[in-house]
């Protein structure tokens, strides 16, 4: 929860972010997406429906690197910045509504 880091630390609410740090929640759980993309891209590249194949491939490497890119460019001492990336980062979770009909 690194939108509410200062609120977190106030409260005495031990998140991953008052842990950690920021940096190192946020890098962690970039990890742990880019890893999720990973597998999505594996297993439609594995697929033997063409069609699947492409779609899955080409959706999730495009959705990974559009996640990657923004991920580098965030603020993390910004709380606009911060905020602005994790609801960028929910509507990519629904894009992958779009694109689950095609995993097989």
């Amino acid at each position: 929860d690194i939108p509410d880091h200062d609120g977190d630390k106030a409260f005495g609410v031990k998140s991953l972010a008052i842990l950690l740090g920021k940096e190192w929640a946020f890098w962690l759980g970039t990890f742990l997406i880019m890893m999720a993309y990973g597998a999505a891209i594996v297993t439609g590249a594995s697929t033997t429906f063409l069609y699947s194949k492409l779609v899955t491939v080409l959706g999730h490497g495009a959705l990974a690197s559009i996640f990657w890119l923004r991920a580098r460019s965030i603020d993390l001492s910004d709380d606009k910045s911060t905020h602005a990336f994790f609801v960028f980062a929910g509507k990519l979770y629904f894009a992958e509504y779009f694109l689950i009909p095609f995993v097989r």
